[in-house]
């Protein structure tokens, strides 16, 4: 397999890889816990490290036939980095229920430690 296949190769791992946390966010995200969350955004941040590296090598073999995907997967990573840190958010915000000093119906909301 010379270099460049290995290239491809290695790049379509990755790129499934992705896929892969975005099926389980999506699927399952609103059921999981924080700490599942957390390190499914930490592989995915390890993981876009790699396809840029790989991506890159690749570009500089040939710009013309590996250029264009770089945009697709780097708005595909960034919508799942944001869709995850948005339910880690909604995860780890508590509202408290109360009245205020006129009794009328008062929502706060706790942000607890992660």
């Amino acid at each position: 397999m010379n270099d460049t296949a290995a290239l491809v190769a290695r790049r379509g791992s990755v790129k499934a890889s992705i896929t892969r946390i975005e099926k389980f966010v999506d699927e399952f995200g609103n059921d999981v816990t924080v700490n599942s969350l957390k390190g499914r955004l930490q592989h995915l941040e390890e993981l876009y490290t790699k396809y840029d590296e790989i991506q890159l090598n690749l570009e500089v073999l040939n710009q013309e036939e590996f250029g264009g995907e770089r945009e697709v997967i780097e708005n595909k990573y960034l919508n799942l980095q944001s869709s995850i840190n948005d339910l880690i958010e909604l995860k780890t915000v508590s509202p408290v229920v109360g009245t205020g000093e006129r009794g009328w119906l008062q929502v706060l909301l706790i942000v607890l430690p992660t």
